[in-house]
């Protein structure tokens, strides 16, 4: 219908240019279907080379993982060691929160001077020994504008500080992780 006759070649002429193969990309859709199934076996029956990009992209990664081997170990040990260091300091702390109070209060008094201006009803949360600390070295006669209140649920060294509109974690670990976290962000930036 269009003019055009085909006939079939007995062999393969002996001029002509060569094609390359076309680039294919496969379509996946996000549902399942036949079309795929259908549109690889044409690949597969015909000799198309879809399945060598695809080992190129995978030896590509591997080329990439090669490339940085220890990547992935450097990230883990610096996880650890900051882990540890927590820990160190964790438990540093709580034993001279034992014999003297001074830091706790400080800690009460830093966290109590985040919260907004004209706040009400704020409790201080304290491990039950650290609060009979806190309030045994209270200064007597001072009107307070808060309240301690013993938490079995905190460690030692640990407090938290609620009101009707805040709450702050005072956490010896979230503590200890923000310094932590600000000296290592210091020392990249310095790098």
């Amino acid at each position: 219908e269009a003019g055009v006759s085909l006939v079939p070649l007995t062999s393969a002429p002996k001029s002509g240019k060569a094609l390359r193969a076309p680039k294919i990309g496969l379509f996946k859709p996000w549902r399942a279907s036949m079309d795929e199934g259908w549109t690889r076996w044409i690949f597969d029956t015909w000799g198309f080379g879809y399945e060598t990009e695809r080992r190129a992209a995978r030896l590509a990664a591997l080329l990439d993982a090669l490339a940085f081997p220890f990547q992935e170990l450097d990230r883990s040990v610096d996880e650890e060691l900051t882990k540890l260091a927590v820990a160190l300091a964790s438990h540093l702390v709580r034993r001279e929160i034992a014999g003297d109070s001074e830091h706790l209060r400080a800690t009460v008094r830093e966290c109590l001077a985040i919260l907004p201006v004209g706040t009400r009803d704020i409790t201080v949360y304290l491990h039950p020994a650290d609060a009979d600390l806190v309030i045994a070295n209270l200064l007597e006669g001072r009107e307070q504008t808060w309240r301690i209140e013993p938490d079995a649920t905190l460690a030692r060294g640990d407090l938290r500080v609620g009101s009707e509109s805040s709450q702050i974690d005072g956490r010896l670990e979230a503590r200890l992780g923000a310094i932590i976290e600000a000296a290592l962000a210091g020392a990249a930036d310095g790098a």
